[in-house]
């Protein structure tokens, strides 16, 4: 991504993508209701660094076997394409904590 072809602002560590993120972050952590139930939020909240960790890998994937958020008509392939991606990365992130060993990593 580059200045002269003005997709700077584009860019994952543009000036305008790292406020909004840790704004994000905080307004996140301060938060206090659960999302469907106590439980539910206290199970997904395991997972999220594996999640974090996880969906840039599924992302190049679907990139890769043409599947991506550009492919197709956008409108249509960037809610399908997040959506497998945080599944899968749920999936696979849950599938890690599971084991015993690996549960430390997340």
């Amino acid at each position: 991504v580059s200045l002269e072809a003005g997709l700077y602002f584009y860019g994952n560590l543009s000036v305008t993508v790292i406020p909004m993120s840790i704004s994000l972050m905080y307004i996140l952590k301060a938060w206090n209701k659960p999302i469907i139930s106590q439980s539910l939020t206290k199970k997904l909240s395991i997972l999220t660094l594996g999640v974090y960790l996880i969906h840039p890998i599924l992302i190049e994937v679907l990139n890769y076997v043409g599947y991506g958020a550009n492919d197709y008509q956008p409108i249509v392939m960037i809610p399908l394409v997040s959506s497998v991606v945080f599944l899968g990365s749920l999936a696979i992130s849950s599938i890690i904590y599971r084991v015993p060993y690996a549960k430390r990593i997340l």
